[in-house]
């Protein structure tokens, strides 16, 4: 049986190293890669993996930012062996704390990867840590339908570092992981509050690694973690303008081929990246033992969250603050 997922649905610009356990070499892969690009996949197929048994800089680009660049956050990302690394097959993205900004890491596969439906599934570990925001998401490789988030955004994984961060339904730390799509005809109408969802458990997701997946197909998206579902869409015939009850605004997505589910019928890539604080995702009626060292509308946020490092640069214990990634996966459907 053929997959859904055709040439024109899939960018492979690099050679995959490992594919579906067969052990074959870069340019045996190279070779698969382009046959397949030209005859389709089955479903069921890997069609991307790295296991991080080397880390590969043409398969993950580095993405270079100043603090503040979105969402007022408050590390600097950088290409270093420092900040993001591989070692016993397992791909560590680490915050370092030695001056001020804070560094990070955010690895991309934009020039080598895309895809338009499949399974993703990454194995992980998240970190622990005051103040450590961790995702794993998509963005379009084009954006077709025009700036963000008209061409949309999958948040695939999101979550909070801080341990004990609750608010009054609860913990919004460690314990808890959230799902998110993103899309609009304009920033001041983003939908995503009709497609979002979190998951907690008790024993926390930095405790031990766990498998994510977003299962992405031409009428559904499904989000799950250890098997587990967090929330699925599917949309109705009016597609995502109906389903985000967008009503008289402009509709970016009244063309698309799929219009059902424009603006996530197009090739997205992969995003790895550990960020800081910022003025959004860590609320300020949140409650931490030791408190939250800036408000999300002072404009010295970020030098108010650094001159309070001794109140959370100790909750960054080791390997425990980093985000570990096992593998990355993408099936073919």
């Amino acid at each position: 049986m053929k997959s859904l997922l055709q040439p024109e649905d899939l960018v492979v610009l690099l050679p995959l190293t490992t594919l579906d356990r067969r052990d074959v070499t870069k340019t045996a892969s190279r070779k698969l890669a382009e046959s397949f690009a030209w005859s389709g996949y089955c479903v069921g197929d890997t069609i991307f993996y790295d296991n991080f048994d080397d880390f590969e800089e043409d398969r993950w680009t580095h993405e270079l930012w100043q603090p503040g660049t979105v969402n007022g956050e408050f590390q600097q990302y950088v290409n270093s062996r420092d900040n993001s690394y591989a070692q016993d097959s397992t791909l560590h993205i680490k915050v370092t704390a030695d001056s001020n900004p804070v560094r990070s890491a955010r690895m991309i596969t934009s020039n080598s990867f895309a895809f338009k439906y499949g399974i993703l599934e990454i194995r992980a570990k998240l970190p622990e840590g005051d103040w450590l925001w961790p995702a794993m998401w998509l963005l379009p490789k084009d954006s077709v339908y025009g700036g963000w988030p008209r061409s949309g955004e999958i948040d695939m994984i999101e979550s909070r570092g801080n341990r004990q961060l609750t608010v009054d339904n609860g913990n919004i730390g460690v314990q808890q992981v959230a799902s998110t799509l993103h899309w609009g005809p304009s920033t001041s109408s983003d939908a995503f509050m009709h497609a979002t969802a979190s998951k907690n458990n008790n024993a926390g997701y930095a405790s031990d690694f766990h498998v994510y997946r977003v299962e992405w197909t031409k009428d559904h998206m499904k989000f799950t973690v250890d098997g587990e579902e967090i929330f699925s869409v599917y949309p109705s015939d009016s597609g995502f303008y109906g389903l985000g009850q967008l009503d008289g605004q402009e509709n970016p997505w009244g063309g698309a081929n799929n219009y059902k589910m424009a603006p996530f019928d197009q090739q997205f890539y992969i995003i790895l990246n550990m960020a800081v604080g910022g003025n959004d995702f860590f609320p300020d009626n949140s409650n931490n033992p030791s408190g939250k060292p800036w408000s999300n509308t002072s404009p010295t946020a970020s030098s108010d969250f650094w001159n309070a490092r001794d109140q959370w640069l100790s909750t960054w214990q080791g390997d425990d603050a980093h985000l570990q990634v096992d593998y990355v996966k993408v099936f073919a459907v």
